[in-house]
């Protein structure tokens, strides 16, 4: 008998479409330490991965208010910016006239680059209010191209079907659209995560806040220490990875 059928390799093991992924990423991590020690890029720009570990640790009693602080903005503009997408997203497949009044809109908040409105944010409003706004500015488009996306995706014989039996618009949205559009939904979703991210951190840069890792990164950058930077910086992009991919888990378990 085979030694595999004795002792069975477990699927993960068994394959090996996990082994360049992994390679590519020790060979990068490798390339990274070496080029930092020895200084190769812009003198120092680029500190080794461990600097950046050590300096982390150093710094780790200031992150948690930091880090709270850009979760709470970022949480509160990913919630509100998205429940308006989702909701203007259904209005403008209900009603075409909406939807070309609001093209406009639609287009400058699509093409007004988030930093230009971070600086007007900070003068108009108070406390936390820019960095919730920002963020839900930067939920907004996707979510909502993605709403109007997949309602208009659907399978015409349903709606019939519906409208048949004495079903109105809302009666086709309800039981047909919003069903259909589901997954793309949950995946304009999941993209706009690591944009109120990115948003709240934006705001955090002008707002006079006490907290946050914007305003965190923006009080280091005149001490010269690349370490403390780039773990701001990465911790930023851990958070913005993590909730992509919990979104993507949600996605994944709600559509199956």
């Amino acid at each position: 008998m085979a030694a595999e059928q004795v002792f069975p390799v477990p699927k993960v093991f068994a394959s090996t479409s996990w082994v360049a992924p992994v390679r590519n990423i020790v060979v990068l991590l490798v390339l990274w330490e070496i080029a930092g020690r020895f200084h190769l890029v812009a003198g120092g720009a680029l500190p080794s991965l461990t600097a950046i570990g050590e300096r982390f640790w150093a710094d780790r009693a200031d992150y948690p208010p930091h880090v709270w602080s850009t979760l709470v903005s970022s949480t509160l503009g990913f919630v509100i910016g998205n429940i308006v997408a989702i909701a203007a997203g259904m209005s403008f497949v209900l009603s075409p006239l909406a939807a070309r009044l609001f093209r406009g809109f639609n287009v400058s908040i699509f093409a007004v680059p988030t930093i230009a409105i971070a600086p007007i944010l900070a003068l108009t409003m108070t406390g936390i209010s820019p960095r919730v706004t920002l963020a839900a500015i930067g939920c907004y488009f996707v979510t909502m191209t993605a709403t109007v996306v997949g309602l208009t995706q659907i399978d015409l014989r349903s709606a019939d079907l519906v409208r048949a039996y004495g079903g109105g618009k809302w009666d086709v949205m309800r039981f047909v659209q919003l069903r259909s559009a589901l997954p793309t939904i949950l995946a304009g979703l999941q993209v706009a995560a690591p944009n109120a991210v990115l948003g709240a951190i934006l705001a955090e840069f002008g707002g006079g806040g006490r907290w946050g890792l914007g305003t965190y990164l923006l009080g280091s950058l005149g001490r010269a220490d690349p370490p403390r930077l780039w773990g701001i910086g990465l911790a930023a992009t851990a958070i913005a990875g993590i909730a992509y991919f919990t979104l993507g888990l949600i996605s994944a378990r709600v559509t199956g």
